[in-house]
C-alpha cells in the first residue's frame, strides 16, 4: 500500500510529491531513487546545502495533512514518521 507525501523547500519556494510505501510500523518509506528525484525537483543544485536526502526544507505532510519528520538512512532512502511520535534522535516512539 502507498500514500502520497508532499514535501516543500521553503528556501527555493518549491513543492513535490511522491508515493511512499507504508512500512509495517505504519511509517512511510521513500527509496533512494525517489529521494534523488525529489531532491532534483525541490532544489536542483548539486552544490546547494539547503537540505538533506529529499531536498525538503520545511513542511512535509501526508495526503491526510499529518506533519512528518524525516530520518535518512545511509543507503540514501528515508523513513518518514508522524512528527508527534518521534524522539529527539528521529526514532519512532510507537514501537
Amino acid at each position: 500500500m502507498k500514500k502520497e507525501i508532499t514535501l516543500k523547500n521553503e528556501r527555493h519556494g518549491t513543492q513535490a510529491t511522491a508515493k511512499a510505501e507504508i512500512t509495517t510500523a505504519g511509517n512511510y518509506r521513500l527509496t533512494k531513487a525517489q529521494c534523488k528525484r525529489l531532491r532534483a525537483e525541490l532544489c536542483g543544485s548539486k552544490e546547494c546545502l539547503c537540505s538533506g536526502n529529499t531536498g525538503a526544507r520545511g513542511e512535509v505532510t501526508d495526503s491526510d495533512g499529518m506533519s512528518l519528520d524525516i530520518f535518512g538512512y545511509s543507503d540514501g532512502s528515508v523513513e518518514l514518521y508522524p512528527a508527534k511520535y518521534v524522539d529527539c534522535e528521529g526514532r519512532s516512539v510507537l514501537h
